[in-house]
């Protein structure tokens, strides 16, 4: 009989055992299954912080894009006025420069007419004074 109290009360030390250990392991599941949603959630925030940050990112390049885009167009602009402003310019030096060969040649023209007038005068002056 001793042998059988000793049986029971060992089977119930062991029964009491594996309840404690069943009620640790219920503790744990619950912890775990907390940190799990706890989890969830914070991964859901993460995306959704992620999704935001990434659209924001997206309108922020778009425009970029955009005043970059702005910036060129008024460049390419300005380029090109520059362009024909500088044409305009060497249309007009060449005008200048045929005006120049123009006044050249008119001056070398009225030179050799003085030259010949200045001839002229002085042949007459010698044939008054022959004359006279």
């Amino acid at each position: 009989k001793k042998q059988l109290d000793d049986s029971g009360g060992h089977a119930q030390k062991l029964d009491d055992e594996l309840e404690a250990y069943q009620s640790q392991i219920k503790i744990v599941e619950n912890s775990n299954e907390r940190l799990f949603e706890q989890l969830q959630t914070e991964r859901k925030i993460l995306d959704e912080d992620t999704t935001a940050k990434l659209d924001e990112m997206s309108k922020l390049k778009e425009n970029l894009s955009e005043q970059l885009g702005t910036k060129i167009a008024a460049l390419e602009v300005d380029l090109l006025a520059s362009k024909q402003d500088c044409d305009a310019k060497a249309t007009e030096v060449e005008n200048l420069q045929g005006e120049l060969e123009m006044t050249q040649r008119s001056l070398a023209d009225a030179t050799i007419n003085r030259d010949e007038l200045s001839s002229s005068i002085y042949l007459m002056q010698k044939n008054i004074f022959d004359i006279t």
